[in-house]
């Protein structure tokens, strides 16, 4: 992927570093949605991100059995509720 002004990858840039984001997670009907600060940008080719899930976390166990997780960026304006 090219980095340019603008870019995809600009915008994916824009929430690092020291963010919350929220992890999700669910299986069946079982549900999650965990903050996060251990989170970063790990490649722009492939585009990879990665966050740190504590094998002590409901989340993780969640993750695990799914094998799939959403990261989801909140705005300064959604920040109380975090």
């Amino acid at each position: 992927m090219k980095f340019e002004p603008g870019s995809e990858i600009e915008r994916f840039n824009h929430f690092y570093p020291n963010t919350v984001v929220l992890i999700g997670a669910g299986c069946g009907t079982r549900r999650s949605i965990m903050p996060s600060s251990w989170h970063t940008a790990i490649s722009r080719d492939p585009l990879l991100y990665g966050v740190m899930v504590s094998p002590k976390r409901y989340t993780h166990s969640l993750i695990e059995e799914r094998g799939e997780f959403s990261v989801n960026f909140v705005g300064s304006r959604m920040s109380s509720l975090v």
